[in-house]
């Protein structure tokens, strides 16, 4: 579906066996529709942004919305999925929730099975290496290194080593699913979804608990930095928003992120998304490349 200009909400396509929404348009008032559409259309799987599907459960939680009875998973790409957000959606669609990792340039694919939440890396499609800060391969398990990845389908232009600026976490273990094929513990996202303390260290978004009591009286926010060991958290309040929902936000940010980040909330009236429909949960101005891990 196109933009928010287009004014198009939703359209089917492959012959009426897929139902595609809109991303841009998933307003207060307009979300009664989306789900009215979708148990009509009764889907057995949703392909989505992470950041969307969100969107999509706590409006239903909020408004009591049982589940849809014909969805067997949750399908999630092109974000990073959160641990907050697996549980939510979790939670709220009563079913398994899947995260695939990729990029646009097709040099990576990887995605969890039904036996575990670890990436299983295709072999068939590419050759994947973790590297540390001193652009060589990490070693053990729990390591920790930039996502370097060669294509394998990929004929006409190959690249070849090509640095995705991803940071994951390697794993040595076989999945239980047995399936032989190489495996990322987890995919902690691009190297700009990390905070900068005052320091110069670097701290994963990952961890930050956001279903937490401090965001329940908040209906969008943005974490924002462009100085070392500052961040702006933009927020875009519901109604019952008060003053002391601010203090118990800065605090809670202040918990997690330690006494090297110094938190400030900035109101807003909405949060743009991108281009393509995606959120982003950090906007991060300030440079940083894999020898900063």
């Amino acid at each position: 579906v196109d933009a928010a200009s287009s004014g198009i909400y939703w359209k089917r396509a492959l012959f009426g066996r897929w139902l595609i929404m809109s991303s841009h348009q998933m307003t207060e008032e307009a979300l009664p529709a989306y789900i009215g559409w979708i148990r009509k259309f009764r889907p057995r799987f949703i392909h989505v942004y992470p950041s969307t599907a969100v969107i999509l459960a706590r409006y239903m939680r909020e408004h009591g919305i049982e589940p849809f009875p014909t969805i067997k998973a949750v399908l999630c790409g092109s974000e990073n999925l959160y641990p907050w957000q697996r549980s939510l959606l979790t939670e709220t669609f009563g079913c398994r929730v899947f995260s695939w990792y990729g990029n646009s340039e097709q040099t990576v694919l990887a995605g969890e099975c039904e036996e575990s939440t670890h990436y299983h890396i295709f072999p068939e499609y590419s050759v994947v290496e973790l590297i540390g800060r001193d652009g060589l391969p990490v070693e053990g398990p729990g390591a920790m290194g930039e996502v370097v990845a060669t294509n394998l389908t990929n004929f006409v232009c190959p690249l070849i080593r090509y640095r995705t600026m991803d940071v994951a976490v390697a794993s040595k273990k076989q999945c239980s699913c047995g399936r032989q094929y190489p495996l990322l513990e987890k995919v902690e996202g691009r190297l700009q979804e990390f905070i900068v303390t005052r320091s110069g260290n670097l701290i994963s978004v990952t961890p930050i608990n956001y279903e937490s009591g401090a965001f329940e009286n908040i209906r969008q926010f943005q974490m924002y930095q462009e100085e070392m060991g500052e961040l702006i958290m933009k927020v875009v309040r519901k109604p019952t928003y008060t003053e002391e929902d601010t203090r118990q936000l800065t605090r809670e940010l202040q918990w997690q992120l330690g006494d090297e980040v110094n938190v400030h909330v900035r109101f807003v009236n909405e949060i743009p998304r991108t281009e393509g429909g995606k959120f982003r949960y950090l906007i991060q101005k300030l440079p940083i490349s894999i020898g900063d891990l």
